[in-house]
């Protein structure tokens, strides 16, 4: 498979609503950022969980729906959500917004997803949305991928789902089923899809739609590309005190704080470093937030620690965590299978080993500076 077959994919497939755009850039997350969960079907298909693409898809239609402004995912999509013109899941999404709009909004709803502690009265709507994103994206945009070019439906991508019971990330990525990728397209998404989510194409050609389709819909205010693209891209900013860490630091046993990445004595104006940089990846959850060298943390800045820093700092690394895991114990096994895809299990050698593979994927693959000592 080449980039004009995709090309063509993105161009000449016939559309009428945003759901083929979200379903490649779900897909290509998968594939730049979910290593840990990658398998390989019978068939040598690529496989991920089924979870994986109802989770971003909540990401990104979250702040689209919850906006100010009315903003149309569908041809004909207008605020009195007429049946047949509205995109699929909308209504059942706006239970759930109009449930947080008062309880922390979209970060609140994220933090409960991740952490299992959605409230027990909005369980059941919440679970009504996953369900109904899981049939939609299986039933709409994935049956019809690649089919102008192939002429069969289910082509490029294919299913095996499970009905989900528990309204939590963790639920969604073991009750879900899995996702099957043809291995065609998976290499070619791994070689470049950091372009095409990028400006230039899936996301681009996402607020090209929204911004035609507010134009064409009676009675809606247009929307502007530029909006689009910046609620598209808008982070998800789970709030994380840096005081409150600390704190969390000074409780250790011993009293001692050493630098992760050096292993030197701290002193008490040391700084709280992100290992995967924020601007890079707009990560607050504990596992990403390690103690350092002030001059060290501002001689890192945005880079990559690499796989051998890391494994270098391995001990460091797990003895914070440990630290982590005691004062919060399943939120903080929750926040790092959400940010690296694996448990605590095997000492957290598996989360190191998902640590050290993310910082290869992100030098090797997407080019960006190493750090290292």
């Amino acid at each position: 498979m080449n980039t004009q077959i995709l090309t063509a994919i993105l161009s000449k497939d016939s559309k009428d609503s945003t759901y083929k755009y979200a379903l490649l850039r779900a897909m290509v997350q998968c594939v730049m950022d979910q290593s840990p969960h990658k398998e390989k079907a019978e068939n040598g298909w690529i496989s991920y969980p089924f979870g994986l693409l109802i989770y971003y898809w909540v990401l990104y239609y979250y702040p689209i729906f919850a906006s100010d402004s009315f903003i149309p995912q569908k041809n004909g999509e207008t605020p009195e959500l007429r049946r047949g013109t509205t995109i699929a899941f909308r209504r059942e999404f706006n239970k759930v917004i109009h449930f947080y709009k008062d309880r922390g909004g979209y970060p609140q709803f994220r933090f409960d997803l991740i952490h299992g502690d959605v409230p027990e009265s909005i369980q059941r709507d919440v679970i009504v949305l996953l369900r109904k994103i899981q049939s939609t994206i299986k039933n709409m945009p994935m049956k019809h991928l690649g089919f102008y070019e192939f002429g069969k439906h289910y082509s490029l991508v294919n299913y095996s789902t499970e009905t989900i019971k528990t309204p939590s990330y963790y639920g969604i990525i073991k009750e879900s089923g899995q996702y099957f990728i043809l291995p065609e397209l998976y290499s070619l998404m791994d070689e470049i899809g950091a372009l095409i989510i990028g400006q230039d194409s899936i996301i681009d050609g996402w607020a090209e739609f929204t911004a035609q389709a507010s134009k064409r819909a009676v009675g809606v205010e247009p929307v502007s590309k530029e909006k689009v693209l910046t609620v598209l891209t808008k982070a998800v900013n789970t709030p994380r005190k840096m005081r409150e860490v600390k704190n969390i630091l000074k409780s250790c046993d011993t009293g001692d704080i050493n630098c992760i990445w050096t292993g030197a004595r701290l002193s008490d104006r040391y700084h709280i470093d992100h290992a995967m940089p924020y601007s890079l990846w707009q990560n607050n959850n504990l596992w990403n937030l390690v103690p350092v060298k002030a001059t060290i943390n501002l001689k890192k800045s945005d880079k990559i620690p690499t796989s051998g820093l890391i494994e270098r700092s391995s001990e460091r690394i797990k003895d914070i965590w440990k630290l982590y895991a005691r004062k919060y114990g399943r939120q903080f096994e929750q926040e790092i299978y959400e940010g690296l895809g694996t448990g605590l299990e095997n000492d957290m050698n598996d989360a190191i080993h998902a640590l050290k593979n993310k910082s290869d994927y992100l030098i090797e693959k997407r080019g960006f500076q190493k750090f290292e000592l």
